[in-house]
Order: C-alpha cells, then structure tokens, then sequence
C-alpha cells in the first residue's frame, strides 16, 4: 500500500461497529471510534490505494483519503456475506460532504473470490444535480444511470443500495430513486460477497466526507462453525440411535 502522504482532498468515513449473531437481517455498523490508530484499523480493513492515501483520523473518528494527483483507493470490509436469489444485502451510508462529478463515491459488493467482479452504485455531485449510476462488473459491464435528482446539495444525504433476487435499488434519504435489473451471476458470489467503499480522482474535482456505514445481510458461516454443526449433528444421530 502507498505511504500515508497528506493532500488537498479527502474523503472522511465514519462508520458504528455493532455485530449481530450470524442469522438473516444481521446488521453491522461502524463508526470508527473503536480503532486506537491506523494499525488496528488496518488490521481489521483491506486498503488498497493507487495514488492517494487512506487516513484514520483518531481525533475526530473519521476516515480520510487524500487526493495529491489522479488516482483511487478501496476500503473493504472483511465479512462474507451471502449474495444469491433467496437471500439480499443492503449498505447505507450518509454523505456529508463533498466536491464533485470527478471524485464520485461509490459503495457496494464485490467478489470474495475476484474483487475485480463488483456490483457498484456510483453517486456524482455535479453543477446543478446529483447523477446516480449502477455498474455491474459480472460476466460484462453496464454502467447504467438510474436517477438524476435535481439540486446538487442532494448529494449529501443518507444513501441506500438495496440487492435483491434479480434487481438492485437505490433509496435517496428513504425514497427509491430508480432500480434496475442487476444479471448477476450467482456463481461468482458462491464464496460470499464482501462490503466496499471507493472514491477515486479524475483531473479535476474534490474528496467526498461519508458517515455511519450499515451493512443488513447474512454472513457466511465460517468454517469451524459449519464444523461444530456438522459435530452436533453427529451427535444428536448418536444419541437417537440409543
């Protein structure tokens, strides 16, 4: 990962963190405040930069990227969660702030197994409206743009994307703003899908400000719980053949 090098952008993350046992409507949050410095921040997120710098901020709870030249950064969440026709996922998060079309915000899932597969909503403030885009990076890529909302300070409010057996859905401070199909390819979440946040820079534009990430989906089990229900099972079998 690039060194931390301060620039003249930013993106601030804040995010409460709060697990729920592993059932369906499991709901995570994360606020950030949890983290003593960078390093226990790092050791729990995956931060992947290409020019910018990804930040904690420990006096004031947040997370920052910074923009000195072109370039983007990932910040994904280590749980798996399952994405297939019987079981949705959902992310919100709220924009506080933010500059522009050319350092847009994007969230979503991708692929435990290949990051580069992605199901993307890709928010952009411009002059006077706010355009709202989903990509599907699957079998193909589609860059659909499902909403404009009129009066660009739209851009800062709270945020949904819903994914659900066949479409995706983007809610606007609670109220749906477009959906579309979203062709997923089941087979490539058969691992489980992981949570990300993006923002990236083009030649011109700022950083965007985000708070109070929730993810509602179902985990995928891990291996040595699927172990000691397979070891229950077992003797439960046992015990009725006594």
């Amino acid at each position: 990962m690039d060194k931390i090098n301060p620039g003249s952008l930013a993106l601030s993350v804040t995010l409460g963190l709060t697990l729920a046992t592993a059932v369906s409507g499991e709901i995570i949050t994360d606020d950030f405040s949890t983290y003593a410095d960078q390093t226990a921040f790092e050791d729990v997120y995956e931060v992947t930069t290409t020019g910018p710098a990804v930040i904690l901020q420990g006096n004031n709870e947040s997370l920052r990227v910074d923009f000195s030249s072109s370039g983007d950064a990932s910040v994904v969440r280590p749980e798996a969660f399952t994405v297939d026709a019987e079981t949705p996922i959902s992310i919100d998060l709220d924009i506080i702030g933010g500059s522009g079309a050319f350092a847009p915000t994007s969230f979503g899932i991708q692929s435990i197994d290949d990051e580069s597969v992605r199901l993307i909503v890709q928010i952009q403030r411009r002059s006077d409206d706010v355009e709202v885009l989903v990509r599907n990076l699957n079998a193909s890529f589609k860059n659909r743009v499902i909403a404009s909302i009129a009066n660009s300070n739209n851009y800062e409010a709270t945020w949904r994307l819903s994914v659900g057996p066949t479409n995706v859905e983007v809610f606007h401070n609670g109220e749906s703003v477009g959906a579309n199909s979203h062709d997923l390819n089941y087979a490539n979440y058969a691992n489980g899908a992981q949570v990300f946040l993006s923002s990236s820079k083009g030649w011109s534009g700022g950083g965007t400000n985000v708070d109070n990430l929730k993810i509602e989906g179902t985990q995928v089990p891990e291996p040595s719980s699927l172990a000691l229900l397979g070891l229950a099972g077992l003797l439960a079998s046992r015990r009725g053949q006594h």
